[in-house]
């Protein structure tokens, strides 16, 4: 089975202008969400395999037993950056990124 995460917030503001409340808001629910969810959802899975030979480093986890996966949907202004006053979006869709 699968797991899918479509979360996102932006609300654009020059740098200047941004407020902390928008950037926390961005950050809790673009960066923050996913990365809850996913930590909450392989804890489940491993919990089915209980008793299975799994180790618990990823990359065993990949290679020795598939246990489900987990798509997070980012955005391209993750990496190459968006318009103007989206400073907070694009860092958060970054952040996701550093999460594959």
């Amino acid at each position: 089975g699968s797991n899918q995460s479509y979360s996102g917030v932006s609300k654009d503001s020059l740098l200047l202008r941004l407020k902390d409340e928008d950037s926390i808001t961005q950050m809790n629910t673009n960066l923050m969400g996913p990365i809850l969810m996913a930590r909450d959802v392989v804890k489940k899975m491993l919990a089915r395999h209980k008793g299975d030979r799994v180790e618990l480093q990823v990359v065993k986890i990949l290679t020795s037993l598939y246990v489900g996966c987990i798509i997070n949907i980012g955005s391209v202004v993750g990496e190459a950056g968006g318009r103007s006053g989206q400073v907070a979006y694009s860092a958060t869709k970054a952040g996701l990124h550093g999460t594959y």
